[in-house]
């Protein structure tokens, strides 16, 4: 019998946007302690708006998950008389992201992983 798999949770939101001591962009978790990811400028090829999107977007992430998960939560009773299939393909664009960011999708970065491996 195979033991489930422990999965960490999330730094804690929300995630603020700063610079490291060289000149790249640092996500850091609510405390400022944790260092959730880091956009190298030295090697980003995009150009920067691009570049501050891609920020903008990894710290709203834990805002964004919590939202979507509140939001498919209640979905099936507050849209019961509304269910169409496009409701239906919503609902499972939903429930897909909110695996991706638990890591319980195929490909996810499990906590032995590294994004590099």
């Amino acid at each position: 019998m195979k033991t489930p798999v422990q999965r960490p949770e999330p730094s804690d939101g929300p995630w603020s946007i700063g610079e490291n001591t060289v000149g790249d962009t640092a996500i850091v978790d609510a405390s400022g302690l944790m260092l959730v990811a880091v956009i190298t400028k030295r090697w980003h090829t995009a150009n920067e708006r691009e570049w501050a999107h891609n920020a903008n977007l990894i710290a709203a992430a834990p805002e964004l998950l919590a939202a979507l998960k509140a939001l498919r939560k209640n979905v099936d009773t507050d849209l019961s008389g509304w269910w169409t299939e496009s409701t239906s393909n919503f609902v499972q664009q939903a429930d897909a992201a909110i695996a991706k960011a638990e890591g319980r999708q195929m490909g996810a970065v499990t906590s032995h992983q590294t994004a590099r491996s």
